[in-house]
């Protein structure tokens, strides 16, 4: 077995053995949120990944112990109880015996979770409360991690082609290099805030020409910060916008298909605008210029093979 962890919707891991509490085992609840997430595929299939079908993919529902495993057989959801494979608390996609698994903490051990990051930290670490996560939000993070095993099971050698870091399937090298030469660099940062009002503003925005105006003016902005950077910095900015962009997009339509669109608003679209360190930008990044080239290139997603980046398709489209 060999695996690349890609972190979702929390981006953190707790190793077995935390303070978590509770009793063990998978509740009927996960398995009702498995089949809630697998009600949504036509809905999903209108937004227009080709070839993309959870029920390709199993999902494993870690408990604290055990894996439990679902996938669909003879037409009905099943589960089968397993040995953790990482027997960490982790949102991810992770390559079991050849295929790409999804792998959650089940619903109430992520509630746990939050509210022990959020109890030792003393602030806020994740995008939810651990009163705001609940069966919404898990359908949610599986369709985003689900996102990632399609993925990688598709376009791994075209995704890992354009990064240029070092060991550049650790998640800590690529998460440093961002620490090190963007965070850490005030000029970079202040780049940031003005592209990241002005990708708000381009997304929020209904008329086409505006859209395009301010994508214009992102361009610009982008070019002249990437000229402070590496290769290798921006190669490692592309993947998480590209790979993570891509599925913070998926997951907060689902979101939205499961809470409305007021919700989805408040929860993904107001924080565009606002610079955080990390690599949580860059799903905030991606997903807002997934949601442009919705608007300006409808069929974007036909043939998509991460040949081009986001960036490059989104461009293009302010050409036509």
């Amino acid at each position: 077995m060999r695996g690349r962890i890609l972190y979702g919707i929390l981006g953190v891991v707790l190793a077995a053995g935390t303070v978590l509490t509770g009793s063990y085992g998978l509740s009927e609840r996960n398995m009702d949120i498995y089949k809630e997430a697998l009600s949504l595929q036509k809905q999903v299939d209108e937004l227009g990944f080709d070839g993309f079908s959870l029920a390709d993919y199993k999902v494993r529902c870690y408990d604290g112990s055990y894996d439990y495993v679902l996938s669909i057989s003879n037409g009905k959801a099943v589960k089968e109880k397993e040995k953790s494979v990482l027997q960490a608390f982790v949102g991810t996609a992770y390559e079991i015996d050849g295929e790409y698994q999804v792998i959650v903490p089940s619903v109430e051990r992520f509630q746990e979770m939050i509210s022990a990051l959020r109890f030792g930290a003393g602030g806020d670490l994740t995008a939810f409360s651990d009163s705001e996560y609940g069966s919404e939000e898990q359908v949610a993070t599986i369709w985003h991690e689900a996102t990632h095993a399609w993925q990688f099971s598709r376009y791994e050698k075209e995704i890992l082609n354009r990064v240029k870091a070092k060991d550049s399937d650790s998640r800590g090298s690529l998460g440093e290099v961002i620490a090190n030469d963007v965070d850490s660099n005030p000029k970079v940062v202040s780049f940031y805030e003005q592209e990241l009002e002005i990708l708000k503003k381009a997304v929020l925005v209904r008329s086409i020409d505006d859209k395009k105006a301010y994508v214009l003016q992102y361009k610009k902005l982008e070019e002249e910060r990437r000229h402070l950077l590496s290769e290798k910095v921006v190669s490692a900015e592309e993947y998480y916008e590209n790979v993570e962009g891509m599925a913070y997009y998926l997951e907060s339509k689902v979101y939205e298909m499961e809470k409305g669109t007021d919700a989805y608003s408040r929860q993904y679209l107001d924080a565009i605008g606002t610079y955080t360190e990390g690599t949580h930008k860059y799903y905030t990044i991606g997903m807002a210029k997934c949601l442009l080239l919705d608007a300006l290139q409808e069929d974007w997603k036909a043939g998509f093979d991460f040949s081009e980046s986001l960036s490059e398709l989104l461009y293009e489209s302010i050409e036509q």
